[in-house]
């Protein structure tokens, strides 16, 4: 006769480290998504939304000492454009693996709304410095509540490419219950300037590596709110780059400030050039970009190639934007740098079209800790250059030591090194072992830099290499967020495995496994060959309409995804005669592994819906929902029975070592309940005797159970007397 199965998996409760490969970096990916989303930007097209702050210091305090956990906006462009970069790019990598990319694409339409945003509305605001005063430099004359849309995303009338940094107000903190204080460049409380909101070089460079990118990866036929998205970063890029030319002469100037220059990054060293191979790069179709300034100045760009010619003073600035411009508009070629310097006139070299060596000068520029910009260009412009600062090893060292709970600088502890910094691919000497004066030559952590102490950054540098990385180097396994970000933290999985993800996924050949930071929810069916692993760091439900046929292996596995500060140091030198770096990580293990018989959990079920279920082959389980808890929590509670026929009664004890919740009730084989006495019980530790009345003539020869159900389990023993035996089996 076929008895009902009552269900109870051991879970065993991982530790908090990652094996560090590519799989568990992708987990971690996801970690700094959702990180992203709840603590530094607010999507959205209102003012101040979709622009990730630069830090947040929840110990920050005012000149006089007073508490004020603040978000900090700065360089607000440069951080835009690197949230482009990786939504574009994931929005590929998702594409590429017959992923959802609904989510990804409405975000990225806000982002690209901020750009948008940030545009249209920079004539709004005043820029005398007298007013900073009085309050209004950052007050728009206009109360804004349009957005991007289909008549005014290439508007011409409010579009011209120049842009304000942010447009981050005083109550764009209540945003946040923890946050008491913001700051961003619109506001400018250190500068006092109304100017601090013009855009400078690095911040046109940052913004435009996110456009270029967005060009290269997101596909034409995507539009949100009648806006073809990929068409806008084209356009945008294009009035961004004619802005920085200014009239003429690549000197970045304010429209709506009588044409003087921005107060701060007008220009750069021979930097015209570049930019108008950017310009023509980001649409071959415009015309206006270079003119005898720009190509005049193709030497000195040429040499730029070469890091040490730049004067040592001007690496912190400079090295970072000349290796990010070659990667947009592949403008590097060859050029003598001896010939050049030690004749009066440079050498022709330098200005003839000769093969082009932007990978090799963007190698060089890597050991600058300039990493990430050979890899842009890898995936825009295609090279099969390889070079020692630039193997697949070293991205794979820096991805591996990137801190679970993110980015931070917290004194006296050391974080990561590289990892201490609001992004470790700009101002890299930040990040020198012993150049920058609060770190120690034989301390191979970094503590940030001075003011720092406090902040935990946004993490896109991760993001945008972890996704680059996996278009220029594959991965040991799909791509494939298991969620987007909207349940990433409380997961609903409706599936049925195997699955067709343009290969069969979640099959005894290729196993799939489902992560999620607290809880997952399922009413998934797993086949016969089925092989799937949810891991939870909370709790896992499986509720009415999950199955398991028989044959089909399900593993459910308490595995915690919260970080703990400062575990994931690690030796943090990546040179070029390093493979790869020490791993401190260790690899999650600990499967609760165990097939089952056919099984169906199905609530409130008739006896007519249990009879049909039962006769197609399941067993079903009535008025039910499992759940797994950590090893931690669970403490080897015991049920013992006595039978005592004679007087009709049926003694429990109860054994328990926690506090626990629960009910006994008696089920029959069917799942209908016979007795349900004890429910609402609250057990502390110890034994705890009850006792059930119980008809033994009634009941003879049925197999009923006795059930103790708790939070954290479910125990059931049958009830069976037989003519030689009073006890059960």
């Amino acid at each position: 006769m076929k008895k009902a199965i009552w269900i109870f998996l051991s879970i065993c409760f991982l530790s908090n480290g990652f094996a560090q490969d590519s799989k568990l970096n992708l987990e971690k990916y996801w970690i700094y998504r959702e990180r992203l989303l709840s603590d530094f930007l607010k999507m959205g097209s209102g003012k101040g939304q979709s622009i990730p702050a630069h830090h947040k210091n929840l110990i920050w305090k005012t000149a006089s000492g007073k508490s004020k956990p603040l978000l900090n906006w700065s360089d607000g462009g440069f951080h835009l454009g690197y949230y482009l970069g990786t939504l574009s790019t994931e929005y590929f990598l998702l594409k590429k693996n017959n992923n959802d990319t609904k989510p990804v694409e409405l975000e990225l339409y806000y982002a690209l709304n901020a750009v948008w945003r940030l545009d249209a509305t920079s004539g709004d605001y005043p820029y005398d410095n007298s007013l900073w005063t009085t309050g209004s430099c950052f007050q728009s004359t206009i109360a804004w509540s349009d957005s991007l849309n289909a008549s005014n995303w290439n508007d011409s009338s409010k579009l011209d490419g120049f842009f304000i940094r942010d447009d981050v107000n005083w109550t764009f903190k209540n945003n946040w219950a923890i946050i008491d204080s913001v700051q961003s460049s619109l506001l400018a409380p250190y500068s006092k300037r109304c100017t601090s909101k013009e855009p400078s070089q690095d911040n046109a460079i940052g913004l435009l590596i996110g456009l270029f990118l967005v060009r290269e990866f997101v596909d034409p036929f995507v539009i949100k709110n009648g806006v073809p998205l990929r068409q806008f970063a084209i356009n945008e890029g294009v009035r961004i780059i004619k802005a920085l030319k200014g009239d003429g002469n690549w000197i970045l100037r304010n429209p709506h400030l009588n044409n003087q220059e921005v107060h701060i990054g007008a220009g750069g060293w021979f930097w015209g050039f570049p930019k108008a191979a950017m310009g023509q790069d980001m649409d071959p179709n415009a015309s206006g970009f270079h003119n005898a300034q720009s190509l005049i100045e193709k030497p000195g760009w040429n040499l730029q190639q070469h890091p040490w010619i730049t004067p040592r003073k001007n690496r912190n600035v400079n090295l970072w934007q000349d290796a990010a411009m070659a990667s947009m508009g592949n403008s590097w070629t060859f050029c003598s740098p001896l010939a050049s310097l030690t004749a009066v006139v440079p050498s022709a070299t330098c200005f003839l079209p000769l093969p082009n060596t932007t990978p090799s000068g963007l190698n060089e520029h890597a050991a600058w800790n300039s990493e990430i910009y050979f890899l842009i260009h890898k995936v825009i412009h295609g090279n099969n250059f390889n070079g020692n600062n630039t193997s697949h090893q070293v991205y794979e060292a820096i991805l591996n030591t990137a801190p679970c709970e993110g980015p931070y600088s917290v004194w006296p502890d050391p974080g990561v090194y590289g990892w201490t910094i609001a992004n470790r691919f700009v101002y890299p000497s930040y990040r020198y072992v012993g150049e920058w004066p609060l770190y120690k030559k034989e301390d191979f952590f970094g503590i940030g830099p001075n003011g720092s102490n406090g902040n935990t950054y946004n993490g896109l540098d991760y993001m945008l290499l972890h996704n680059l990385y996996w278009i220029r180097y594959g991965g040991d396994l799909q791509y494939d967020p298991k969620y987007t970000w909207e349940n990433l933290v409380n997961a609903k999985i409706d599936r049925i495995f195997p699955l067709w993800k343009g290969q069969w996924l979640g099959n005894n050949t290729s196993p799939i496994e489902y992560h999620s930071i607290e809880s997952i929810e399922s009413t998934s069916k797993i086949g016969n060959n089925g092989d799937v692993t949810f891991k939870a760091g909370n709790e896992i439900k499986l509720k009415s309409g999950f199955r398991v046929y028989k044959g089909g292996q399900f593993r459910a596995q308490m595995d915690s995804l919260k970080c703990e500060s400062g575990s994931w140091k690690s030796d943090p030198r990546v040179k070029e005669d390093i493979a790869f770096l020490q791993n401190y990580y260790q690899e999650a293990s600990g499967i609760a592994d165990r097939k089952h018989d056919s099984l169906l959990v199905a609530l409130n079920l008739t006896d007519d819906e249990y009879e049909k279920l039962w006769n197609s082959g399941f067993e079903p389980i009535r008025d039910s929902l499992l759940k797994f808890y950590p090893r931690d929590f669970i403490m080897e509670t015991k049920m013992n029975l006595e039978m005592r026929p004679k007087t009709g009664k049926i003694k429990i004890l109860i054994t328990n070592l926690v506090n626990e919740n629960g009910s006994i009730s008696i089920y029959d084989e069917k799942g209908g309940i016979i007795d349900e006495s004890f429910s609402n019980l609250e057990l502390k530790p110890g034994e705890h005797p009850f006792e059930l009345d119980y008809d033994f003539q009634k009941y003879k020869g049925s197999t009923n159970y006795v059930v103790y159900q708790s939070q954290y389990q479910a125990l059931a023993k049958e009830i069976t007397v037989s003519k030689a035996s009073s006890t059960p089996k």
